[in-house]
């Protein structure tokens, strides 16, 4: 009865929650909802057999002993198959009345003791033997109230409460022990004999809750979980001669070293255990489908609004996001300076764009400003906000800007690419090729570096700082497309000046079949002079290598050859002849084998870029 009425306690509090959480919305009209469900999942029964029993006496009429505090921990169930639906109906979005049907179905289970499968298996002519075996079962069908305490547009939460009908089948099960020696008196070898299937209704008292998730106004699934108490009482049940329940407990019948004794336990009935106490519980967890239909509310009555006079409460401050986007691409652009200015054309806040070209000013006050920016000498279109932009509902008030330039932007960074490690202060040079004119400046801690680039023009770079070395790298924007790109990203690799270390030195050209340095490769090989003067102590070893077509007596002869040629440039130069070698590898020590491309020809006929990277001039310094 206690649970009972907490269970009761729990419910009414659950509604009246709900029932506040309704309260102010008032309900025109007919409310009517019907809601069906569908569930299956696995039950348990919580020992849904009799927990104790009186005082067991066993023995004959000269020696008798009595077991007292006799508890069932020798039979249980298994979890079993559950299935179950509802039907409800709600005149009120949190409360209506409901019908259920539950069905369950498990296992007995009966542990059997250590002593007997002992005997068992010492006795070759003995055998266990289970029959008359029939699992539990439970059929309610009850009805009582139904609560929705929570809801929103897809997701809400049951609790049913019902009362009705158990119709409960405890099952049966039967061991017996067969093939005992006849010499063992009697023979009584009856094991367990429990008996409890005869149907037996009885008052049942369920609750339930239940998740559900709706895909649309009329179907959804559910998850839950359903309790059943079954009230029937052990006393009437052991008054009843159709429920038998023995056992004849082997514990009860050992000698002195713990084994069984088989004549004491073979010649003895199998006691009769008379319950006083039985709990039948059910529990549940299910999944399944949900289905519901609610009646359209009716539509009011029109209402003529009266008329109103609205005054505009002043406006609270405002955040100010502005995107900055190049005009012919749309990409944002970082590190614009973006001016706010107020009515007067005073500069109220002055922020640079980040990374994702977006500027925000926090909590500007309410009145009529602009915004404008600027990044080196170019300059962005304006754009106004007035006051009234600050009565809206919106958190953020939002502009975009264009900034209008026609050139390419150069984007690189300085790095040490042997260690694939960035490299700060480095003094980049870009030489425009067309007009001769150089800009020069300085990576910034991060590498990074940035020029304006004109379109369809040609342009040179390279890298200096002290110890370090930087070839001469290329870089055009003919055939590039303002319109589709701005940025043109660029790796200026600087390499220390140590032992050992190899650098490839660009633009060293050659005509077809000759070793004689052309004009245009006196760059490179003017730059590799002036690092060779501003460190007096190098000493390198010049190489020539060539690609893999040819025999290779022909590639020797010409590697060494263009070697020596270059060397000769740089002696002319004012650099010593000891401090320089000259050496040929010819194609011994080629970056990739070009066979492996399809494109590449193989023969003197034709070019590829896999034969232009192993046609290359490298430094190796020898001694600083």
């Amino acid at each position: 009865m206690k649970k009972i009425i907490l269970l009761m306690a729990i419910v009414i509090g659950l509604f009246s929650v709900s029932f506040a959480q309704n309260k102010s919305d008032s309900v025109k009209g007919m409310y009517f909802k019907f809601q069906g469900r569908v569930k299956a999942g696995m039950g348990q029964t919580c020992k849904a057999l009799p927990s104790q029993f009186k005082d067991v006496t066993i023995g004959n009429w000269i020696d008798t002993i009595t077991h007292n505090d006799v508890k069932n921990d020798f039979m249980k169930t298994k979890w079993g198959f559950y299935g179950g639906a509802n039907l409800d109906f709600y005149f009120h979005p949190n409360f209506g009345f409901g019908v259920d049907i539950d069905y369950f179905s498990n296992k007995l289970n009966f542990t059997v003791p250590q002593n007997i499968t002992d005997y068992v298996s010492l006795n070759p002519t003995t055998q266990l033997v289970q029959s008359n075996l029939k699992n539990q079962s439970l059929f309610f069908a009850g009805i009582g109230p139904s609560f929705k305490v929570f809801t929103n547009k897809h997701w809400d939460i049951d609790v049913n409460l019902r009362g009705g009908l158990s119709r409960l089948d405890m099952g049966s099960m039967r061991y017996t022990i067969t093939g005992v020696r006849v010499d063992l008196n009697r023979v009584l070898d009856t094991l367990l004999n429990y008996d409890y299937s005869k149907p037996m209704n009885a008052f049942g008292l369920k609750a339930g809750l239940f998740v559900n998730y709706w895909f649309n106004s009329w179907i959804g699934v559910t998850l839950g979980a359903d309790f059943i108490h079954t009230f029937k009482s052990a006393k009437k049940l052991d008054d009843n001669p159709d429920y038998v329940y023995q056992y004849k407990n082997p514990d009860y019948y050992l000698k002195a070293n713990g084994t069984l004794d088989p004549y004491t336990y073979f010649d003895q009935n199998t006691p009769t255990y008379h319950p006083t106490k039985l709990n039948i519980n059910h529990v549940s967890v299910s999944a399944g489908l949900v289905f519901r239909f609610v009646k359209p509310e009716p539509k009011p009555m029109p209402v003529i609004p009266k008329p109103v006079v609205v005054v505009k409460p002043e406006p609270k401050p405002k955040d100010i996001l502005v995107l900055v986007k190049d005009s012919l691409t749309n990409i944002p652009m970082p590190g614009v300076v973006v001016n706010l200015k107020d009515k007067s054309g005073e500069v109220v806040d002055s922020k640079p764009t980040g990374t994702d070209g977006k500027v925000t000013f926090t909590g500007v006050k309410p009145g009529d400003y602009t915004v404008s920016g600027t990044l080196d000498n170019l300059k962005t279109n304006k754009a106004s906000i007035a006051k009234d932009d600050f009565f809206t509902d919106k958190d953020i008030i939002y502009r975009e800007l264009l900034l209008n330039n026609l050139n390419f932007v150069l984007q690189g960074t300085t790095q040490e690419c042997s260690k694939n490690k960035v490299l700060a202060d480095v003094e980049v040079e870009l030489t425009n090729k067309s007009t001769g004119i150089v800009t020069k400046v300085k990576s910034g801690a991060d590498g990074v570096f940035k020029f304006d680039l004109a379109q369809n023009t040609d342009y040179s770079i390279v890298g200096t700082r002290e110890g370090y070395y930087s070839g001469i790298q290329d870089i055009t924007t003919k055939g590039l497309n303002r319109s589709q790109t701005i940025y043109v990203q660029l790796k200026l690799c600087v390499e220390k000046l140590e032992v050992n270390k190899k650098i490839v030195l660009h633009n060293i050209y050659y005509d077809f079949d000759k070793c004689t340095i052309r004009s245009d490769a006196s760059n490179e090989l003017d730059r590799l002079v002036q690092i060779m003067k501003d460190n007096p102590t190098m000493e390198i070893e010049l190489s020539s290598h060539t690609d893999q077509r040819g025999s290779d007596a022909y590639n020797n002869k010409l590697s060494q050859c263009r070697a020596e040629s270059a060397v000769s440039y740089i002696i002319s130069k004012g650099i010593s002849k000891s401090r320089i070698k000259a050496k040929g590898y010819g194609k011994t020590q080629l970056l990739e084998d070009c066979s492996q491309y399809k494109d590449c020809p193989q023969t003197s006929q034709g070019d590829c870029p896999c034969h232009q990277n192993n046609r290359r001039t490298e430094v190796k310094i020898t001694k600083m």
